[in-house]
C-alpha cells in the first residue's frame, strides 16, 4: 500500500515528509558513478503525484565548476531547475562528491529546496491578493465570496506574467487564496450573525 501525504502548497513539513517517502522507492541510473556527470533519478509515480511533479529528475554534476544542477518537470508541464554552487572550493568538492555517491539524496534535497521556494512564492502572491480583497471588503462592506483566480488577476497585476508562465505556481496560489477566502468568509458570517 502506497502512503501518500497530502501537500498543501505552503506546507514545508508535508513536502519534506513526502520527499523522505519518495527517497525510499526512488531509483537511479548511475552507470559508473565516479565518472558520470548526469544521473536520471526516477521516482515512484505514486510519490511524484503529491509533490505535483513528473517522476523523472535529471541531476548534472559539474566537476570543474563545483556545481550540481537539478532539472524536473512540474505537474502542469513547466520545466524547473535549481543549482547548488557553494562559494568555498572545499564545499564544492564535498557537494560534487556527495552527489556522485548519492545522486538520489542530492537530487531530492535540491527538489525539496525548490518546492519549498515555489510554495513560499505562491504564499506571497496569495497574501497580496488576500490583502486586496480584505481592503475591498472593509471599504465596501462586501464579502469574501471572490473567485480566487479573479482576485489574483485583480490584485496581483505585477505578477500576471509570472503566473501565466508558471501555471503550477498559479494553481498553488489559487488553492492557498481559496482556503483564506473561505476562512475569512466564515468569520465574517459569524461576526454579522
Amino acid at each position: 500500500m502506497t502512503t501518500k501525504t497530502s501537500i498543501t502548497a505552503n506546507d514545508a513539513t508535508a513536502i519534506e515528509a513526502q520527499i523522505a517517502i519518495a527517497e525510499t522507492r526512488a531509483t537511479c541510473k548511475t552507470g559508473m558513478a565516479a565518472t558520470r556527470s548526469r544521473f536520471a533519478v526516477i521516482l515512484d509515480a505514486g510519490d511524484a503525484v503529491p509533490l505535483r511533479i513528473k517522476p523523472r529528475l535529471v541531476i548534472h554534476v559539474a566537476d570543474r565548476q563545483g556545481t550540481v544542477d537539478l532539472w524536473y518537470t512540474a505537474e502542469g508541464g513547466a520545466m524547473r531547475g535549481i543549482s547548488a554552487e557553494p562559494a568555498e572550493p572545499d564545499r564544492q568538492a564535498l557537494l560534487v562528491s556527495h552527489a556522485r555517491r548519492n545522486p538520489i539524496g542530492a537530487a531530492l534535497d535540491l527538489l525539496r529546496q525548490d518546492l519549498e521556494r515555489v510554495a513560499g512564492r505562491a504564499e506571497e502572491i496569495a497574501d497580496e491578493a488576500f490583502e486586496g480583497v480584505d481592503e475591498n471588503v472593509t471599504l465596501n462592506r462586501s464579502d469574501y465570496l471572490w473567485d480566487p483566480a479573479e482576485a489574483l488577476s485583480t490584485y496581483c497585476e505585477d505578477h500576471v506574467q509570472e503566473l501565466i508562465d508558471d501555471p503550477d505556481l498559479k494553481d498553488m496560489a489559487v488553492a492557498i487564496l481559496q482556503r483564506r477566502l473561505d476562512a475569512a468568509q466564515g468569520d465574517l458570517v459569524a461576526e454579522r450573525a
